[in-house]
């Protein structure tokens, strides 16, 4: 967002040596954690007896929206709840936003992508892979928008780093962890990934990559443009791709099948347990035959939003229906806070469009929707 042809900050790097030249960077955002409180109660009573699964869905998604706006009628706070375990609870996390956010240093490329995407996701990791920025507040310390006026925020708490070193014995934790267990998934959820999934997303991600690097090559503009899409998309597919190795390599499905035949004879051997939960895999079995019929159509579809144009309008359309609702009873992501915010990362977006991006990324989806079966295609 700060570089341009004459200013590349990708390539050369960038260095701050005073307050004065950090650069803002619009449309990034700071959220400093406030507080974290179980809500599961609350979220799981609007869910009746006899509910579909649809109307589960829409009765859990209205009470979240309920709770979110209900916390972020202060002002400068974002909120949100997550589910976790699937389901079983739910929190709702708020968060004071900072949006005056500015570059003090970024690495050059031989230094930030040292290894490449060979070394993305594995260990060790050559690559000098950050970036250093500094949050902003009003005066009073209070998230604001840009202004000069601002001053640099100070966290009421922090971690402090020590030059000490550390000693065997020492208490250790690891913050953050990139993504999300599915070890509870069922067999049907494995082979599905392994089989539809994970093949087709690599297909897509790769199309869309293809395409973004040979548009590349034809303007420096286009190339700053596209760098961060092209690094997003390797980050998903150098993933996928470890994901299908360690599958394969760990015999994952035969492990599950064999665990879900132990837990088939357990239920067995439980006649009152077999009678409630005895059809549960094949269930889930029949939900996932559903699932991979109609997978590839719809993720090919999906991938017209890589191009930002058609992405805008699908948005711009579906808030168009939505606005017609009352807030409460919206889709998720259309009330008019969220609208506010869509609104303006479609502004920062907008400044890096590119159309002949566009129409290539639009070309390449729609001819692999044009190459499936025809009964699979969709009825335009």
């Amino acid at each position: 967002r700060a570089s341009t042809p004459e200013h590349n900050y990708i390539h050369d790097g960038f260095w701050a040596k005073t307050r004065e030249e950090e650069i803002p960077i619009p449309g990034y955002e700071v959220l400093v954690p406030r507080s974290f409180s179980d809500v599961t109660k609350k979220v799981l009573s609007v869910v009746k007896p006899g509910m579909s699964p649809l109307e589960r869905f829409n009765a859990l998604e209205r009470k979240k929206q309920e709770l979110v706006e209900k916390a972020e009628k202060n002002e400068g706070i974002s909120a949100r709840v997550v589910e976790m375990f699937s389901g079983l609870k739910y929190y709702l996390v708020t968060y004071w936003r900072y949006q005056d956010v500015r570059l003090v240093y970024a690495p050059p490329q031989d230094i930030g992508d040292y290894g490449g995407d060979i070394d993305n996701w594995m260990w060790p990791r050559h690559a000098g892979d950050f970036a250093l920025f500094r949050v902003y507040a009003s005066k009073d310390g209070k998230p604001a928008e840009y202004s000069a006026d601002n001053v640099p925020f100070h966290p009421e708490r922090y971690l402090k780093i020590s030059l000490a070193g550390f000693k065997e014995g020492d208490f250790t934790f690891i913050l953050g962890y990139p993504g999300t267990t599915y070890r509870y998934r069922t067999s049907h959820s494995v082979a599905f990934h392994v089989e539809v999934n994970y093949p087709l997303q690599l297909d897509m991600f790769q199309t869309a990559v293809h395409v973004l690097e040979e548009e590349a090559k034809k303007d420096p503009k286009t190339a700053i443009s596209v760098a961060g899409f092209i690094k997003g998309l390797n980050n998903v597919i150098k993933n996928n791709k470890g994901m299908l190795d360690g599958f394969r390599k760990l015999h994952l499905l035969d492990k599950k099948k064999a665990f879900e035949k132990q837990f088939r004879q357990f239920l067995a051997n439980h006649p009152a347990l077999n009678k409630k939960y005895g059809s549960v895999l094949d269930d889930i079995g029949k939900l996932y035959t559903d699932l991979r019929q109609f997978t590839p159509v719809q993720s090919w579809l999906g991938a017209v939003r890589f191009a930002s144009l058609p992405s805008a309008v699908i948005t711009a359309y579906r808030y168009a229906v939505e606005k017609e609702k009352p807030e409460a009873e919206r889709e998720p992501g259309f009330t008019e806070k969220n609208m506010n915010e869509t609104r303006k990362r479609l502004k920062y977006r907008a400044k890096q469009y590119v159309r002949s991006v566009d129409i290539a990324l639009m070309k390449a989806m729609l001819k692999k929707l044009a190459a499936m079966p025809v009964e699979q295609q969709p009825a335009f």
